[in-house]
């Protein structure tokens, strides 16, 4: 470990302290929950798990019980949510599983894997950029952006976005069966690493084709090395086809999983569902926006009074859940266009138009796992002096307002 990586993880630790820190500080000022959705947090641990880290508790504290598909509609969420984060929560607890203890394990694991994402990051960026201050510049924007919050809580980015990062430079080395070793991995933390799997492999071609120097297509495509290759790709969804395969073996369903996507957070991946996606998305530059809106069938009026959160009313939410990251998006795309990083573009937006395919819910969290975004708008704003400070302010703003909000229970992402 050099220095410099030492120096990186320092801060990492300080930044993550003064987090919790602050959380702490929060409740002690303001201990009412205002916020309209998830458990209600009764302390600053608890406060933390709120919303998908109350299920990855659950499921590791008692498993993917028969009683979650046999009671209701709702209770099948959990077979909505792959095994690799509870399984990691559990093999960190060194204690027999319990719902009032399972917060240890995943403390220590959400600790972990924010260091992981450190080194990740620093890994993948040595690869291309060589000066020293640009690569901090860069890290910084990108811990700073509003949706990386979630790197500091129980979500499936803290695993998906460091092993992605490992993965793209693995790729790019032509280390191609170390990158599917982590691969297989990714099975196991979402299903979006079947399409991450076939833009890996789609790069590889890419990389064969530029660097075949002399060589014909046929002395590159028609090896034992590539197909070997190749194959190895088929890894990458492995982690999910076990899953399922669990859940055929202890319910005798194969289809669960999609089918609690549907029933549970209406996911389904049609026509239909891609239209009304593209509807809620665009519902503001309606005239109408508000008849459109997914969140109309909400009372916010109500759920706001007393709560000291006027401001995050429902145009507060169509803005932060879909109008800023849709314009971030086409920005950074020009960006990437005028640096001719085709490649980069078409990542990008197939990872994340994937989840936009069955719902918009949570877009604004899955646009980190479209990293590049992030990282040529970074470079953008390093390049030009004037910009570089007021971009980190911008995003450190936005952040600590996702973070106060997260806090308080309001379903943000």
């Amino acid at each position: 470990m050099t220095l410099r990586i030492r120096n990186l993880i320092i801060l990492a630790i300080l930044f993550k302290l003064i987090l919790v820190s602050f959380f702490g500080l929060m409740f002690a000022i303001k201990p009412h929950y205002p916020g309209q959705i998830g458990n209600k947090p009764t302390s600053l641990i608890f406060a933390f798990y709120n919303q998908d880290g109350t299920i990855y508790q659950d499921i590791c504290a008692g498993g993917y019980q028969k009683k979650y598909i046999t009671e209701s509609k709702e209770s099948t969420m959990y077979m909505a949510f792959l095994p690799a984060l509870p399984l990691a929560i559990c093999a960190l607890q060194w204690y027999p599983a319990s719902i009032d203890m399972t917060w240890y394990g995943g403390v220590v694991v959400n600790f972990l894997l924010w260091l992981l994402f450190i080194v990740s990051i620093k890994y993948f960026l040595d690869k291309y950029y060589k000066d020293r201050s640009q690569i901090l510049y860069i890290i910084s924007f990108f811990v700073l952006f509003p949706t990386s919050f979630f790197l500091q809580l129980n979500y499936t980015e803290t695993i998906f976005l460091p092993l992605s990062l490992f993965i793209w430079r693995m790729v790019d080395e032509n280390k191609i069966r170390r990158a599917s070793l982590l691969g297989f991995l990714l099975g196991f933390v979402r299903i979006t690493a079947i399409p991450f799997a076939a833009l890996m492999w789609l790069k590889y071609n890419i990389n064969l084709i530029k660097h075949k120097k002399e060589k014909t297509l046929e002395q590159v495509f028609f090896t034992y090395r590539y197909l070997l290759d190749s194959l190895s790709f088929l890894l990458y969804g492995f982690g999910s086809v076990l899953t399922f395969a669990y859940f055929k073996y202890e319910y005798g369903d194969w289809n669960l999983f999609f089918k609690s996507q549907k029933d549970y957070f209406g996911r389904e991946t049609n026509l239909n569902s891609f239209v009304t996606s593209l509807k809620e998305i665009f519902a503001f530059f309606n005239p109408n926006w508000a008849e459109i809106s997914y969140w109309d069938s909400y009372d916010f009026s109500k759920q706001l009074q007393n709560t000291g959160f006027y401001f995050y009313d429902q145009m507060f939410r169509q803005i932060n859940l879909y109008t800023l990251p849709m314009v971030f998006a086409f920005l950074a795309s020009l960006l990437l266009l005028k640096k001719k990083r085709y490649y980069e573009l078409f990542y990008c937006w197939a990872m994340w138009l994937v989840p936009i395919l069955s719902s918009s819910n949570s877009i604004n969290r899955y646009l980190i796992q479209s990293f590049p975004f992030l990282i040529v708008t970074a470079e953008a704003a390093y390049g030009n002096k004037y910009l570089r400070f007021p971009v980190l302010i911008i995003v450190s703003i936005l952040y600590l307002l996702y973070f106060i909000l997260h806090a308080y229970g309001f379903w943000i992402a």
